[in-house]
């Protein structure tokens, strides 16, 4: 049985999960130029760092947030929860005599 959050708890969760990945994105980002700095290079690590990071924080950002948007697709809609004999279409539905 799946459980599916609620619409406040998925977005607790999205908050979280970009919280974070723009965290990663400025630690990496801060590290390649710390080590620019070191290594007296022009803007290499800089980029790499910032690549690293938005890639990483990405794949974070994914494996939080999709099981949980999955989970709530999969779940029946409203739709689905009507009994079929209540759903004819409109060339089944009892007609006047007009």
């Amino acid at each position: 049985m799946v459980v599916i959050p609620s619409r406040n708890d998925l977005g607790a969760q999205a908050w979280a999960a970009s919280f974070t990945f723009a965290v990663a994105v400025a630690l990496f980002t801060l590290a390649g130029v710390w080590l620019d700095a070191q290594f007296g290079t022009r803007f290499v690590f800089l980029i790499v760092g910032f690549l690293l990071g938005t890639v990483g924080g990405f794949l974070h950002l994914i494996s939080r947030l999709a099981p949980q948007y999955l989970a709530r697709k999969d779940a029946p809609r409203r739709s689905e929860s009507v009994p079929p004999t209540a759903q004819r279409s409109a060339d089944q539905r009892p007609r006047g005599d007009t």
